[in-house]
């Protein structure tokens, strides 16, 4: 199966190559985490490891700015549309993008990727580290803190999406994106908001 997953990624990969071409990959997103940030760079993630990840979409600008517009309008009591809220159906019709969100769900899939989770704006997908590094050309490492607490991240440093895709992906979280840290009262207490 460990073997399985390694050919399928290299093949998934070299394919992607040869029909997407060596110049059309955008990058994304870079690590957001800087050295001497309590944090360390460790090893490589075994490409058999499941991970997962969420995609945000960017949906229908055009529609997400009169959305913005009708809002000013639903909020304004001289305006004759005042009070008059949109349902979430009238909101996911005028915002969401079918054509972008179809072209990155045929995209994801072609790398055996699973999505395990849909909305008009999101997707949960998981699959093998392996499947992800050929999907979003990058490598994913253990990144682990610095102090003896035992957290520890599968992240990478950069990710990149074919142009054709990256015009609807607003961001890839489960990449380079760090939890929030959060400060209780105590010495030295840390808790993290929780992240895939």
């Amino acid at each position: 199966n460990f073997v399985f997953s390694i050919l399928f990624s290299f093949f998934t990969y070299t394919m992607s190559e040869s029909i997407i071409g060596a110049g059309d990959w955008i990058p994304m997103e870079s690590d957001a985490v800087k050295a001497g940030h309590g944090y360390v760079w460790a090893e490589k993630v075994p490409s058999s490891d499941l991970h997962s990840c969420q995609i945000y979409l960017k949906g229908n600008t055009e529609g997400i700015a009169e959305l913005s517009h009708l809002l000013e309008q639903i909020s304004d009591p001289k305006s004759k549309m005042y009070g008059k809220h949109l349902t979430k159906a009238e909101v996911d019709a005028r915002t969401s993008d079918p054509i972008g969100k179809e072209a990155v769900l045929h995209y994801i899939r072609s790398f055996g990727l699973t999505v395990v989770k849909e909305t008009e704006s999101a997707l949960t997908v998981e699959g093998s580290v392996g499947q992800w590094e050929a999907a979003l050309r990058t490598e994913f490492f253990f990144l682990k803190r610095t102090d003896p607490a035992p957290n520890a991240y599968v992240r990478c440093r950069q990710y990149f999406l074919p142009q054709r895709i990256a015009q609807h992906v607003s961001t890839v979280m489960g990449t380079v994106q760090m939890p929030v840290e959060v400060r209780h009262s105590g010495p030295k207490a840390l808790a993290f908001s929780p992240l895939p």
